[in-house]
């Protein structure tokens, strides 16, 4: 996951950057282009051999593995085998949502699985990511919007590697809290500049960095936490015949969220203020602190049946 994160926040460096350079029709050009190449790449990848021996197609499965393992037979057949034997002890059934619920310590996995997406989603991620061009253009900053926008992802970046070597020295929760708080901090102090700065009484002239300062802030505390954090939590809470089930309600929800925020933030910007855009992410990040304290359960170095034996209260 956190890899994962780290890639998708190298797109976004590279969408800002081709954005500060590229008029509009060739921008969008570039980015129809790269998923027209990602679709025609993927076509040569082989489907994956648990799939097609779900389907009784071992010949296939065995190519597959071939091609994924670069030729070597013995390692092929090996892991072949061995996916043959997980298959037939039958440890793993379908499950129905509603048999999956029937769990207590998956009721409980999907309860923080949810949540933990949910407060990502309103942590003020994706406002500042849509947006970034237009809030330091509203709000000022000591460069230009384009360059502060890329100076942003360029945090992003930095704190999404960083996080590739805390996640398992500091464990789970502690990011989630050094992020909560850092959210909650830096975004109510962009809350406050940004109310004073829009109803005036007061010259603030002095302190025109606390935009690019606080999002920053913002920007490398979500990276080190609230980016990868949520997704690993559901794959180390969730059993791995309910994964695909949690996985795409979490994705729903987080998909709501997401959609309601973007299509919500310029008729707020617009009615109200673009403090209040930012008053209702500190508050939620403020309220995540509360969360990770008493609901999520640090997963760090335990084995899936640890896990489960806490969740069910074991």
């Amino acid at each position: 996951m956190a890899v994962s994160t780290m890639q998708i926040n190298v797109g976004i460096l590279v969408g800002y950057t081709l954005g500060k350079y590229l008029s509009f029709k060739w921008f969008n050009f570039v980015y129809a282009v790269v998923p027209a190449v990602y679709a025609g790449l993927v076509l040569l990848i082989p489907e994956t051999p648990y799939f097609l021996l779900e389907k009784s197609k071992e010949d296939e499965a065995r190519k597959s593995l071939l091609w994924l393992r670069g030729g070597d037979v013995h390692l092929a057949e090996e892991e072949l085998d061995i996916i043959k034997n997980r298959g037939s002890n039958g440890t793993e059934e379908k499950l129905t949502f509603l048999q999956v619920l029937k769990s207590r310590g998956t009721k409980i996995a999907l309860i923080i699985s949810v949540m933990a997406y949910g407060f990502q989603t309103v942590s003020g991620i994706y406002a500042v990511v849509n947006f970034a061009g237009l809030i330091f253009e509203e709000a000022g900053s000591p460069l230009g919007s384009d360059d502060s926008a890329i100076l942003i992802s360029v945090l992003n970046l930095v704190a999404s590697f960083v996080n590739l070597f805390l996640i398992d020295t500091l464990g789970r929760k502690p990011l989630l809290y050094i992020s909560f708080v850092g959210g909650a901090v830096s975004l109510s102090i962009l809350t406050v500049f940004l109310y004073i700065l829009q109803n005036g009484g007061m010259d603030i002239s002095h302190v025109g960095w606390i935009p690019i300062g606080s999002l920053g802030t913002f920007i490398f505390c979500y990276g080190l936490g609230l980016a990868s954090v949520p997704g690993l939590l559901m794959n180390e809470m969730t059993p791995t015949n309910v994964k695909p089930i949690m996985g795409t309600v979490c994705g729903v929800s987080d998909l709501t969220f997401m959609i309601t925020i973007i299509q919500t933030f310029p008729f707020l910007d617009d009615n109200i203020g673009l403090w209040f855009c930012f008053l209702i992410p500190a508050i939620c990040n403020t309220v995540g602190v509360f969360f990770t304290f008493f609901i999520v359960r640090e997963t760090k170095g335990k084995s899936l049946t640890q896990i489960a034996n806490e969740l069910n209260n074991n």
